[in-house]
């Protein structure tokens, strides 16, 4: 938890337009408390932060499935998930500046 403390504190300094932080199910209890409810959920991802919309993602995983050998492999983000909030923070920063522009 001390990490995620000191991950929001940050975040809090940096006030971003956009931020995210990703875990599973089981970090909700620590979590919200701190953060909140999650942002987005898409089972067994959670999302915590301001995020805009997010385009219908398939999520094709097994993560759950790996054994305690291949940690590094569960601890990474799915490409599906990263590229969905890459598009739509894009997508979101292209309207503030259209909108700006007029």
């Amino acid at each position: 938890m001390i990490l995620v403390q000191a991950t929001y504190r940050v975040i809090q300094e940096a006030n971003p337009r956009f931020w995210v932080i990703e875990n599973t199910r089981g970090a909700v209890k620590w979590f919200n408390s701190l953060l909140g409810k999650p942002a987005w959920i898409g089972y067994p991802i959670y999302l915590w932060g301001i995020i805009p919309p997010l385009s219908k993602i398939r999520l094709n995983m097994g993560k759950e499935r790996m054994s305690s050998s291949k940690a590094a492999e569960r601890a990474m983000i799915p490409y599906q998930l990263s590229l969905a909030l890459a598009i739509s923070i894009e997508s979101a920063f292209n309207f503030i500046k259209g909108e700006q522009k007029q």
